[in-house]
């Protein structure tokens, strides 16, 4: 195995390739996840944004030699579909109120859905590319340093994902 998970030392070369390797993941699954929020449904950008996640966990996992941990992305995926219950009742009630308002309404629903699916994939995303560099120990911490964790990448993810997109086009 080499790669951060494993127990060679590798150059800073080698250590910058993993890295900008995982950035490149990173940003092309906040894209994609930025397309998926503009369907027009909760349920569809819910199950969706989920299952880009876990694609990108294993592509991360792999341009970092590791194993992909199924148990971690396994508990990820359903507290990602459970926590999502809420939002999504909570966004087919106020989307239609929103999207009553003809034209910008619907745009305005479609940007939130878009841009709250990408930055929460850019978190994600950032949280397992830095547990792969620790070796695989970052995520064997407990509950609330993670939770505190994803509340900062978020953060920066609401600086960097408009940036991303813009790039883009």
């Amino acid at each position: 195995m080499t790669g951060p998970a494993s127990n060679k030392k590798e150059s800073p070369e080698q250590f910058s390739e993993f890295r900008e390797g995982g950035n490149d993941i990173v940003k092309r699954y906040t894209l994609i996840s930025a397309g998926i929020g503009l369907v027009p449904s909760a349920m569809i950008n819910s199950v969706g944004i989920a299952a880009l996640e876990v694609a990108m966990i294993d592509e991360l996992a792999k341009n970092y030699s590791h194993d992909f941990p199924t148990k971690l992305a396994s508990s990820k995926v359903f507290i990602s579909l459970i926590g999502s219950i809420g939002p999504i009742y909570f966004a087919s009630k106020s989307k239609s109120a929103i999207s009553a308002v003809p034209f910008v309404g619907q745009l305005l629903s479609t940007g939130i859905y878009s841009l709250t699916g990408a930055i929460s994939v850019y978190a994600v995303g950032k949280i397992f590319q830095q547990h792969f560099e620790s070796g695989g120990t970052l995520l064997s911490k407990e509950n609330s340093y993670i939770r505190k964790l994803f509340k900062q990448r978020s953060r920066e993810g609401y600086d960097e994902v408009p940036k991303l997109i813009a790039s883009t086009g």
